[in-house]
C-alpha cells in the first residue's frame, strides 16, 4: 500500500466515523439505551474527572486534598440542594479557592 493509498483510506474512515452517527441521529434517538446512555454519561465523565484529579492528592496527602475534600463536600451540598450543576460547580471551585488562599 503506498502511502496516497494510506492517507485515502484514513480520510474515508475519518469520514465515516464523523458522519456515521449524524446519519444515524434518528435511528439512535429512538433507541432506549441511548436515551439512558444520554442521561448517565455526564455524571460518570464528572466522577472519572474527579477521581483522576483527586488520586494526585491523596496519594501525596498534601494540604490540598482538605481543599478538595471540602470543595467536594460542597459541591454535593448544593448540588443536593438547588439541582443546578453549573451553580454547583461554580460554588465547588470558589470553595477550593478561598480554602487555598486564606486558610492553607
Amino acid at each position: 500500500m503506498t502511502v496516497v493509498q494510506a492517507l485515502i483510506a484514513l480520510s474515508l474512515l475519518t469520514i465515516i466515523t464523523r458522519m456515521g452517527p449524524l446519519l444515524a441521529s434518528n435511528w439512535l434517538r429512538s433507541q432506549p439505551w441511548i436515551k439512558d446512555l444520554s442521561a448517565q454519561l455526564p455524571a460518570m465523565i464528572l466522577v472519572l474527572l474527579l477521581i483522576h484529579q483527586l488520586e494526585g492528592y491523596y496519594l501525596t496527602l498534601s494540604h490540598k486534598s482538605i481543599s478538595a475534600t471540602v470543595a467536594i463536600i460542597a459541591t454535593l451540598v448544593i448540588q443536593h440542594w438547588r439541582r443546578q450543576l453549573v451553580v454547583s460547580i461554580g460554588a465547588g471551585i470558589l470553595f477550593f479557592f478561598v480554602i487555598e488562599q486564606f486558610f492553607l
